[in-house]
């Protein structure tokens, strides 16, 4: 088999299981102009390119080379966590029996948010459940808002 633009196009068409009549519809051409192509009277337009590509899932490269491209392995990215959770992912696994004060200090217009804060406290004591137990309700001082955890016995 000739080693051609046409040639990669109507094999790797063929391979999908597309007719020239679907792959032409999908690029927004006339059949005829794909039959061209793949009998090498014409090549595609410079433009059509990366869509052509695309609709036969190869690279640009395999499709004008003939090369195989590099197999991709696509990583995606963890969700990203806020320094909060982070926080307290830490604070909840270093625990080892003293007795923890928590404390969230408010800065400018937070002040006008402690509800918010003391949420936060109530959550992260919530989460320390197992561990841990609230000694006292979360008590603004100031412009910061503390409570004190203390390990659970462990019998």
């Amino acid at each position: 088999m000739k080693n051609t633009i046409g040639a990669r196009i109507a094999e790797q068409r063929k391979q999908k299981g597309m007719t020239q009549e679907a792959l032409a519809e999908t690029l927004g051409v006339s059949a005829q102009a794909d039959s061209k192509w793949e009998n090498d009277v014409s090549c595609p337009d410079i433009s059509l390119l990366p869509a052509l590509a695309e609709k036969l899932e190869i690279s640009l490269d395999e499709l004008l080379g003939g090369k195989k491209a590099e197999e991709r392995v696509r990583i995606t990215p963890a969700p990203q966590r806020s320094v909060e959770e982070l926080n307290l992912m830490i604070r909840m696994q270093s625990a080892d029996g003293d007795r923890v004060k928590v404390t969230v200090r408010f800065r400018g217009r937070e002040m006008a948010h402690t509800n918010l804060g003391e949420k936060l406290l109530i959550d992260f004591s919530d989460a320390c459940a197992e561990i841990a137990s609230m000694e006292k309700n979360p008590k603004l001082e100031g412009r910061f808002m503390a409570m004190f955890l203390t390990p659970k016995n462990s019998k």
